[in-house]
């Protein structure tokens, strides 16, 4: 199993991306991160369509797609991992995608095998990112039965 994050925009040096860094290190799960440049001479809905054309051209039909939107469901952290350990019970990889500054396309929420939220609240694209990578590295110690979590 590994977990693969395809995002919207490139990273630049930040206490972000050192955030992010610090919880891949840390996650025995290999965490690859996948950054998609998008072309913002576009109109709003040209541009969704490029992206999604983009993310859609990293995976194959058995990788599971796990799309981040607004409009997705919440878990707790505990109902997460569980979900993780189901939908990779056959070893397959995981994606999770993250959109640009419009959101994802439809395409990609159709494809997708489910969509999650972090909430209602509109967060930061980069601030998005290191909360995907705690939240795995949380998954992976919840499995692990690891004190990190602390239920």
């Amino acid at each position: 199993m590994k977990f693969n994050i395809i995002a919207i925009g490139k990273m630049k040096s930040s206490p972000e991306l050192d955030i992010v860094k610090k919880y891949i290190k840390r996650c025995s799960i290999p965490i690859n991160i996948i950054e998609l440049e998008t072309k913002k001479t576009l109109l709003e809905n040209q541009i969704k369509k490029a992206e999604a054309d983009l993310i859609l051209s990293k995976i194959s039909n058995n990788d599971i797609l796990i799309a981040l939107d607004e409009t997705g469901t919440t878990f707790s952290s505990e109902k997460f991992s569980e979900k993780i350990k189901t939908l990779t019970a056959n070893g397959q990889n995981i994606y999770f995608v993250i959109g640009g500054a419009f959101g994802l396309d439809k395409s990609i929420k159709q494809r997708a095998d489910i969509i999650i939220s972090f909430g209602a609240m509109t967060f930061p694209h980069m601030l998005v990112r290191v909360m995907l990578c705690e939240q795995l590295y949380r998954v992976q110690t919840i499995m692990d039965n690891h004190p990190y979590h602390k239920i």
